[in-house]
């Protein structure tokens, strides 16, 4: 086994508790920063023995082969998925053994142009799992037995709605085999979005670490040496980044690198939990409906809508088909819709849509959102 770099359970307590009421962090508990660390090296009980048979096993599955057949095959795989993804091996195992999944049921037949592989080496994860779900097999499969779900649950086949579900599934009556198939797709999406809640935290604790108020480092802004010394395991352009984001954002509050307040700013570098950026017109009324997707099992969700000049919606609503229509105002610059999901329904993740009715400059009217339970996902609203 290899080492421990320190003790990580007291680290994650200690951080989880640094960060509670921290608006990024809403959502989060001690066992997804526990998990990052231990992604990050700070702790790592897998020998590589165990990793070696895990990925065997990602690309195997049930199938028996002997040692040499089994040892050419696993090879080719990892060789293959390796050349879709330079930094396949940087990679937490989880994700790797994800990848290797995918490759071995051939999802990623486009090679490098396949744009599931093109987003994830763009390293903007959140864009990867939303181009993962959008492919054919994954929607198409999702819709049947949605449809399908919710028929076999209708007393009365003869409604209209009951019609309607029935249509659908003839529509993707293709797919009614791909039960298991669906049950890993989604799998495989919520590895996805799972890494990009982690590369969040990341960003946000490195962040931290520098300016000196992580909770658990020194109570004064720390430099890049004092970081190493930490065995914080920092690098000189992570420590330049965090730094001249500071100025920048002191700049554009007051004109100098002193003491101005910071404007409100964007908590994530891209929309989160299936989200994608859009810009609206700013003062202007902002309007949407959320609702439920797929089968309608009892999602719940909080919502609210942040901007400089405070919280202008914060309402927990059960989803429903027909939706809640909210309105709020649009400021100029950076704007933030959070979902957080409170509960993950009865059936899967908690999925719900939005659809926005206002006028939107650029970006996508029509979004989904797929979280699990504790997880928030941010739609950046970007003020014109």
């Amino acid at each position: 086994m290899k080492k421990l770099a320190i003790t990580t359970i007291a680290l994650a307590s200690l951080v989880s508790t640094a960060y509670a009421a921290e608006p990024e962090f809403q959502g989060f508990e001690a066992n997804s920063v526990n998990t990052w660390l231990a992604n990050r090296g700070y702790r790592n009980t897998t020998t590589d023995a165990d990793a070696d048979q895990q990925r065997r096993n990602a690309i195997l599955g049930a199938e028996k082969l002997d040692d040499q057949a089994a040892a050419a095959k696993v090879k080719e795989h990892l060789d293959r998925t390796r050349l879709l993804f330079p930094n396949f091996d940087s990679y937490p195992l989880y994700l790797q053994t994800t990848l290797l999944k995918c490759e071995a049921n051939g999802e990623f037949a486009g090679g490098v142009e396949d744009p599931t592989v093109r987003t994830i080496n763009t390293d903007n994860w959140p864009s990867a799992a939303q181009a993962y779900h959008d492919r054919a097999e994954f929607t198409e499969a999702e819709s049947y037995f949605a449809a399908k779900d919710a028929y076999d649950a209708t007393p009365d086949k003869n409604t209209p709605a009951a019609r309607d579900l029935a249509a659908t599934m003839s529509q993707y009556e293709s797919r009614k085999n791909d039960r298991a198939a669906l049950d890993r797709m989604q799998m495989n999406e919520l590895a996805f979005l799972r890494y990009a809640r982690e590369t969040d935290i990341e960003r946000t604790w490195k962040r931290a670490v520098i300016l000196g108020n992580e909770g658990f480092a020194q109570s004064n802004p720390v430099n890049a040496t004092t970081a190493y010394g930490m065995n914080r395991g920092l690098t000189v352009a992570d420590y330049n980044d965090v730094a001249n984001r500071q100025i920048r954002r002191n700049q554009t509050a007051g004109g100098s690198t002193g003491n101005a307040t910071p404007p409100f700013a964007f908590t994530v570098p891209n929309s989160t939990g299936g989200f994608s950026d859009i810009t609206v017109p700013h003062n202007h009324s902002f309007t949407f409906t959320l609702l439920d997707r797929h089968v309608v099992d009892g999602d719940v969700e909080t919502v609210t809508f942040v901007n400089g000049k405070g919280t202008h919606i914060n309402q927990t609503i059960t989803l429903t088909s027909q939706g809640q229509v909210f309105t709020a105002r649009a400021a100029k610059g950076p704007n933030e819709l959070r979902i957080l999901a409170q509960n993950q329904g009865s059936q899967g993740v908690n999925s719900g849509g939005i659809r926005i009715s206002s006028p939107v400059i650029h970006g996508v009217v029509d979004q989904n959102v797929s979280l699990l339970t504790g997880q928030t996902g941010v739609l950046r609203v970007t003020g014109r």
